[in-house]
């Protein structure tokens, strides 16, 4: 997603200006990266953690893409990125919660 809004940035000719916390980015990594942290581990900390509830965590994007009105193309990839980002946080709890399972246990 980053590389299609980049591209679709560059194309309105609009300055790029935000920036990464690359500290907390390599902490991220590391951690879901580590082989000796559980798939479960890993769910949960993203699920509850890095995200909370993807409603209102992705709310905004939509309410953008609902004040763009003359910009049919940016609003419509905001729109869809906010669909798809909601789709996958929902699959990841569901996994999350399958995995948890007491039949997953046995």
């Amino acid at each position: 997603h980053a590389r299609v809004f980049d591209k679709r940035m560059t194309e309105l000719g609009a300055e790029r200006k935000a920036t990464l916390d690359e500290s907390r980015g390599a902490e991220i990594r590391t951690y879901f990266a580590d082989p000796n942290v559980s798939d479960l581990d890993k769910l949960t900390r993203f699920n509850h953690e890095i995200i909370g509830d993807p409603e209102p965590f992705f709310a905004e994007i939509g309410a953008l893409a609902d004040r763009i009105a003359d910009d049919v193309e940016s609003r419509e990839m905001l729109r869809l990125f906010q669909q798809d980002e909601l789709s996958t946080t929902r699959w990841l709890r569901e996994m999350e919660d399958k995995l948890r399972s007491p039949a997953r246990a046995a």
